[in-house]
């Protein structure tokens, strides 16, 4: 009886283990993204510049944790709304009388980008760039000549967004007048490659996301953090779940039918005790005419 009960007990542990490994393997599977264990949102970032130039990027939520303004100081703002997002660039001068000086606004530059979106969930509410898919962008600009009391406007650039079925995430984008790119991703949807055509038809630059981290993105968990970071963030920010390790950007070289490096970033990481970067140092280095290198460090702190 003894070993009867026995062996049923190592029957119920070896059963145990192999639900375990089963689960790991489950777990390890690279076609979706990793779920955070702690879902965080990055509230600043801190950049520091080889040449020792600072700057502190401030990102705004609403209640549903929504990204509704992002902003460097008072000379850069971004405000997202459910269908459109503004740039604001202020130009400050000083003016001087004896012995003080009087800051004053002289330039302020808009930029609006309005969205047209599609509905990626099938659901019956209403699409915004939280929850919807961009399909297509048009630009206005305004440029108030504040120290002269006048102002101008013009209408930009549009562009069309193709194929946008994986995640809401764009897999190419063709800009009126200008070139198309098309975006490729891995099984863990992290951007793998961006190849960018001229009217030629040719790829005239590609870049190639070589290797990632397991780790979060900083922005992982902001919704429409593409289309509210549109034209401003590094492309790996807003479409990736991870954090690129080394990247490598290259140019077609028609002398020689052949791609050229024009640059390479490697990209080291600390991270909190969830798997957030709280500290990104990116060495970029230009291979084009005599070259050269530079060093930047971005520190985040999340709510």
């Amino acid at each position: 009886m003894k070993n009867f009960i026995k062996t049923i007990f190592y029957f119920f542990i070896a059963s145990t283990v192999l639900m375990l490994s089963n689960c790991q393997d489950d777990d390890g599977d690279d076609s979706t993204p990793p779920t955070p264990i702690k879902v965080m949102y990055p509230i600043t970032q801190t950049r520091l510049q080889q040449n020792g130039g600072t700057s502190v990027q401030k990102f705004d939520y609403d209640e549903k944790n929504h990204l509704i303004q992002y902003s460097t100081g008072e000379t850069s703002v971004r405000n997202i709304t459910a269908h459109q997002v503004q740039n604001i660039t202020n130009e400050y001068d000083y003016k001087y009388s004896g012995n003080q000086s009087y800051k004053y606004l002289k330039m302020q530059y808009i930029t609006t980008y309005s969205f047209t979106l599609a509905d990626r969930t099938s659901g019956s509410g209403s699409v915004d760039i939280y929850n919807g898919m961009p399909t297509k962008v048009d630009t206005y600009d305004v440029f108030n000549y504040v120290y002269l009391n006048t102002s101008e406007s013009k209408v930009g650039f549009s562009a069309i967004f193709l194929n946008n079925t994986l995640n809401g995430k764009p897999k190419s984008e063709n800009v009126s007048g200008g070139n198309s790119a098309f975006f490729t991703y891995n099984d863990s949807l992290n951007l793998k490659k961006i190849e960018v055509l001229e009217h030629t038809g040719i790829v005239g630059r590609r870049t190639i996301y070589q290797t990632y981290d397991d780790k979060f993105s900083p922005f992982v968990n902001v919704a429409g953090i593409w289309a509210a970071t549109y034209n401003q963030f590094d492309n790996h920010l807003a479409l990736s779940a991870n954090n690129p390790i080394d990247v490598v950007t290259e140019d077609w070289d028609k002398s020689k039918s052949a791609f050229k490096i024009y640059s390479r970033q490697h990209f080291d990481y600390e991270y909190n005790e969830y798997g957030y970067p709280t500290k990104i140092t990116e060495n970029l280095t230009y291979y084009v005419g005599a070259g050269s290198s530079f060093t930047t460090i971005d520190t985040y702190t999340y709510k």
